[in-house]
């Protein structure tokens, strides 16, 4: 293990993911931390203990979201040290540093329902076939000040508002220099279309790492509104009539040397896309699937506040070349940046969403593309017309739908697919459908909203 002595380490938070991407953490000594795992690295290095030598910290299953139950509650931590960041904004000589953990039975096993887990497992699918997939997110967020009792937006920006000195700009600069100390790359900053709304993205990665660069930045971003005096949210929708904030991915596979097998040299009259057959069916296989994994990539009521036509949210189930009316695109690239990054965005995922899940759900269905799953037919033309625009005929003769309109709905199309069984094992799935929908009858049964007092009282 890295010696971290001159770093002051103080405390170590042991850090993983509830069913709902809602971080837990429990924290130790950095010095007893350090103890446990050297003493399990020198008992595997000599062999002789033949019982389970790696270092942990028990926690209780029952009090976490979708996790264990009460009579079954006992569970395990176990550190990724490949993940270990000292948080840079911990002042010296107290600072505090996090790990990712991977989640365990009480018998040591890897926990089937840990999202991380899932992640891992058709990650692990990729790579028996020679792939790797890569994704990188562009993560848009709202930072907002308290006027009164309300949370309002802390700005009146609109896109790619720069002034020199402006504190929003600052933030965002503040925000990228901590990650950069933490060895995550963004790869650009800047405000967004509504007041108060910023994006940044994070340069492309394997997306097991990417997940957890989701988790680094937002924790990161929390904290430097906080010490403004403000307030970070990564709710998709927290303003009507407003833009929502997305979470668009990006998203490639590469052969194991890390070669980009989404780019085609070659180019016809017919077709300049330059996409590679592999390509093609990894599209194809995303929006076949498309309505079935909107709950994994959008998983709340207000997700789909923010899928509506006229905010340049995506509602079709169509691809362009460079459409940002289509949910899947292909971004405008110069050939040499085909070559080394070919790339294709979807635009569904919100930042609501656990990505572990959401990456998991999206590689699935790229994968029964890519390995040619029964049923699969191919890519269609591209959407190159406003979608919003079109009349509902003229989008059923190109056999263009809608994405679902509410949560019950997204949930119900994953109840009706393959794809759930394929991504997610039974007990999860069975989880987390009991919690979207009560998440839905909270909403939609119990709620008396201030518009319909004004409507029908």
């Amino acid at each position: 293990m890295e010696d971290r002595s001159e770093r002051h380490v103080n405390f170590v938070d042991l850090l993983f993911v509830d069913i709902d991407g809602m971080r837990k953490a429990v924290s130790m000594p950095y010095e007893r931390y350090a103890a446990g795992m050297k003493e399990a690295a020198l008992k595997k290095a000599e062999q002789k203990d033949k019982e389970d030598v790696e270092f942990y910290k028990w926690f209780d299953g029952s009090s976490i979201a979708g996790f264990n139950s009460i009579e079954n509650s006992d569970m395990r931590l176990k550190p990724d040290e490949s993940t270990f960041h000292v948080l840079p904004w911990t002042e010296s000589p107290f600072e505090t540093a996090v790990v990712l953990c991977d989640v365990l039975t009480k018998d040591g096993e890897p926990y089937t329902d840990d999202p991380k887990q899932m992640l891992k497992n058709i990650l692990e699918r990729y790579k028996k076939n020679g792939w790797l997939y890569k994704v990188g997110s562009e993560v848009e967020f709202f930072i907002l000040k308290k006027d009164g009792d309300r949370w309002v937006p802390h700005d009146a920006g609109e896109y790619f508002h720069f002034k020199p000195g402006d504190e929003g700009e600052r933030m965002r600069q503040e925000i990228c220099n901590y990650l950069f100390r933490m060895g995550v790359k963004p790869e650009a900053h800047h405000h967004e279309v509504a007041p108060g709304q910023h994006e940044i993205a994070i340069e492309f990665d394997d997306a097991e790492k990417s997940a957890l660069n989701i988790y680094l930045l937002k924790m990161t971003i929390e904290y430097v509104a906080s010490q403004h005096g403000y307030r970070a949210t990564f709710m998709p929708k927290p303003f009507a009539g407003m833009n929502g904030s997305g979470m668009h991915t990006h998203q490639s596979v590469s052969d194991l040397e890390g070669k980009n097998l989404f780019y085609n040299p070659e180019e016809t009259e017919k077709d300049k896309s330059h996409l590679s057959d592999l390509a093609k069916k990894f599209m194809a296989g995303q929006l076949k699937y498309l309505e079935n994994m909107c709950v994994f990539i959008a998983p709340t009521v207000n997700s789909y506040k923010r899928l509506i036509p006229g905010y340049e949210a995506p509602v079709y189930v169509c691809w362009g070349k460079q459409n940002r009316s289509a949910a899947l695109r292909l971004p405008a690239m110069t050939k040499e940046e085909m070559e080394k990054g070919m790339r294709v965005e979807l635009r569904c995922p919100d930042p609501s969403c656990n990505p572990y899940i959401a990456y998991t759900a999206m590689a699935m269905a790229g994968f029964e593309g890519m390995d040619g799953a029964p049923g699969m037919s191919g890519l269609p033309e591209p959407i190159e017309e406003n979608a919003y625009k079109m009349t509902a005929d003229e989008r059923d003769e190109r056999n263009i739908y809608s994405l679902p309109s509410n949560l019950d709905r997204a949930m119900t199309e994953a109840n009706i697919s393959n794809l759930q069984s394929l991504a997610f094992n039974e007990s999860f799935m069975q989880k987390f459908s009991d919690r979207k929908r009560a998440e839905w009858r909270d909403y939609h049964s119990f709620q008396v909203t201030p518009w319909e007092i004004e409507k029908y009282l």
